[in-house]
């Protein structure tokens, strides 16, 4: 694998999958596809997302019409901070298959990042379109209205978020402070205590939860 880039070493693998024939060459190069995308993601997942976009890049060049492979290249560039490239590896991701909720949700925030809110926005609502119970498409979306200043908007997204994936800590943290700019301080506690059964050690968390409870002057 050190030596992928090798000159020498391509035209010998190039040889060998000719030596197999059409139908063993598909068979290879898919397993290599699968091995290659399997080592970039343990790379990821590992901390090193330059040695992970580089990995996935071999393994789209084995196998350039498989949409996994330029998700995760996405992920792996977004994870090195190359926004710009998140971006188009998504796009082309989502060109090869249409019906990726959790695409659309990663470009969404690519293109947040980049400044890009009202087409954030659109790739949210593609992805609740695509798939009606994808809850992070709803936290990020919520995530939009609270930016601009609608807390009211945002509510119903992070509810829906929470009530697809109850487990979902950062969602009662944020449709808390949703609750608390509308005054609805109660259901505000509600929230970060339903927050904070999952992840009990956020220390934001726990100073909303002591905020609120002097606010309401309850203990």
């Amino acid at each position: 694998f050190a030596r992928g880039n090798d000159s020498a070493t391509r035209q010998f693998l190039a040889a060998a999958l000719k030596s197999l024939g059409s139908a063993n060459d598909a068979a290879v190069r898919a397993r290599w596809a699968l091995v290659l995308g399997f080592l970039a993601d343990s790379l990821a997942s590992h901390g090193d997302p330059a040695a992970a976009v580089a990995t996935y890049r071999k393994a789209i060049e084995i196998a350039p019409r498989d949409p996994r492979l330029h998700l995760h290249l996405g992920l792996a560039q977004a994870q090195a901070g190359q926004s710009a490239d998140a971006i188009a590896s998504y796009q082309r991701s989502l060109s090869l298959d249409t019906q990726q909720p959790l695409a659309l949700v990663n470009l969404g925030i690519a293109l947040e990042r980049s400044g890009d809110a009202a087409g954030a926005e659109r790739s949210y609502r593609q992805a609740i379109a695509v798939d009606p119970n994808e809850p992070l498409a709803y936290f990020n979306l919520g995530n939009i209205y609270l930016k601009r200043g609608d807390a009211a908007g945002a509510i119903p997204r992070y509810e829906r978020a929470t009530s697809l994936n109850p487990s979902l800590s950062t969602g009662y943290f944020y449709l808390a402070d949703a609750y608390a700019r509308t005054g609805a301080l109660e259901r505000a506690l509600d929230a970060v205590r339903r927050g904070l059964e999952f992840d009990p050690e956020n220390a934001d968390g726990r100073l909303a939860e002591e905020r609120l409870k002097q606010a309401l002057g309850v203990r």
